[in-house]
């Protein structure tokens, strides 16, 4: 653990280098001061962003946060735009969509622009001598000035009545959720948020490990502060109430408790082809409990002000690379610690006894290696038995049980990905992965052993697809 924990802070070392050599060499055409636009969050394009963003077609400055700016990307197809080939189809093809999110810059600046609009998705499935189809329609309308966004996407979908987790009303003959809905001002490289919407720290089409769009989206506030090559945000949120208890405490017995939620995390584009970021979780509640200032101090740190403050929390960090060695080639590591156990006291191995909360992601992306239009990737994931879990169980890092990171534990993958763009409208996707997952539930309370790993009986699963997606302009 010396090991690991030594690397972290060349990590740091590397980051705070950076703030300092205003020289190094980054895109500074996409900058913090860009157009305001609504988040662009239409998921049927997340296969053609993430090769987009890897074969160097547009260039988005900070690629591990999404969901990105509309008029971002608008701009960086336009450029897309004028190459040859299936290029510019898929260009004109998602230009089509990102426009509608964008308020023209011809239009006078106390007029407001607005749009309502449609998509609908049609799913087909088959597997196990088994064919069936699924639906899901969006509407959604939004209304831009020149500092302000709003914004509203009501969906319907039918696997919301497969979903054993959704906590969604699914007793009629349809079933829909407001996905998203938010305000957001921008005062030059400020942008203030308000509202609904799913968030990933990561890498695109990849559930990130501390903060992912795998739960619901849930509603929360705060800003992100973009300057050319760093970008830092702050979000906080109160979380669903929970029937919890906690197993340090005298009295064990249940009690509906209240949940609260803040991150931080700083970013920094080094070069165009190297990238780092940090993030902090505080995720913390009780019975009585409301929101904590010094857990809403953006500038905080939260170890010591749970340390010195004694409200417990469960606290997360996480570190990520991303660096591309070659222009056809991506590597992107996250590391998350939500626990590290260190033998403090003399002749005392702490470390034989409790176990580490961690996990680890690490992808590989070979882009038009094999044939243009082409892209590989290769990724492992390994997340600990009891990552994500505490001693208070309101506490633990989920929303509506479902993780806000990961969304599993005691699980250890590898994923291949092979998906072909050369033919748009279609995209060709064959997948396969193999999965091993301990006797572990993410929403039970942390029970604080070493256990081998995966814990208990461990279920293996493995799995292949073949999809096609059609997308017709």
């Amino acid at each position: 653990m010396a090991k690991w924990l030594r690397r972290l802070k060349i990590i740091i070392f590397i980051i705070l280098l950076g703030l300092f050599l205003g020289e190094l060499s980054v895109p500074l055409a996409i900058g913090g001061d860009s157009q305001i636009s609504p988040y662009f969050n239409l998921k049927q394009y997340n296969l053609l962003l993430d090769y987009a963003v890897n074969s160097g077609s547009i260039q988005v400055l900070h690629p591990l946060n999404q969901p990105y700016f509309a008029a971002d990307l608008f701009h960086s197809f336009e450029t897309c735009a004028k190459k040859a080939g299936f290029y510019r189809n898929w260009a004109h093809l998602i230009k089509s969509d990102l426009q509608r999110f964008v308020r023209p810059d011809s239009m006078d600046a106390n007029v407001g622009y607005w749009d309502l609009g449609a998509n609908a998705t049609h799913r087909m499935y088959g597997g196990n001598k088994q064919a069936y189809t699924k639906y899901r329609t969006e509407i959604y309308g939004i209304y831009i000035l020149p500092n302000l966004v709003l914004m509203n996407r009501t969906v319907t979908d039918q696997l919301f009545n497969d979903d054993p987790l959704y906590e969604g009303d699914t007793s009629e003959w349809i079933q829909g959720r407001v996905e998203d809905a938010y305000a957001l001002f921008k005062y030059k490289s400020l942008r203030c948020f308000g509202g609904r919407l799913s968030r990933n720290f990561g890498m695109i089409n990849e559930p990130s490990l501390v903060l992912s769009d795998h739960p619901y989206s849930y509603d929360h506030f705060g800003f992100s502060l973009a300057v050319k090559r760093l970008q830092f945000s702050f979000y906080t949120s109160r979380l669903n109430d929970l029937v919890a208890f906690n197993s340090q405490a005298i009295d064990t017995t249940l009690h509906l408790s209240k949940r609260y939620f803040s991150v931080q995390r700083g970013e920094i584009a080094l070069r165009r082809n190297l990238h780092f970021a940090l993030s902090q979780i505080a995720i913390y509640g009780g019975t009585d409990q409301g929101f904590e200032p010094f857990y809403l101090n953006p500038m905080n740190l939260y170890y010591p002000a749970q340390r010195n403050n004694r409200v417990q929390m469960n606290g997360l960090w996480a570190a990520e690379v991303y660096w591309k060695p070659a222009s056809r080639v991506t590597l992107f590591t996250q590391w998350l610690i939500d626990d590290v156990i260190v033998n403090n006291e003399p002749g005392q191995n702490d470390r034989a006894v409790h176990p580490d909360r961690m996990g680890i992601t690490s992808k590989l992306i070979l882009t038009d290696y094999f044939l243009p239009g082409g892209q590989f990737s290769l990724v492992f994931t390994r997340i600990g038995n009891w990552t994500y879990q505490s001693y208070r169980t309101w506490e633990n890092y989920t929303f509506r049980n479902k993780s806000m990171g990961y969304p599993e534990n005691s699980v250890q993958s590898v994923f291949l990905d092979y998906s072909y763009f050369g033919r748009p409208p279609f995209i060709f996707s064959f997948k396969a992965k193999y999965k091993e997952h301990g006797a572990q539930n993410i929403i039970r309370v942390f029970g604080d052993t070493r256990e081998k790993f995966p814990r208990g009986i461990v279920e293996e699963k493995m799995q292949f697809s073949l999809s096609v997606q059609y997308m017709p302009n």
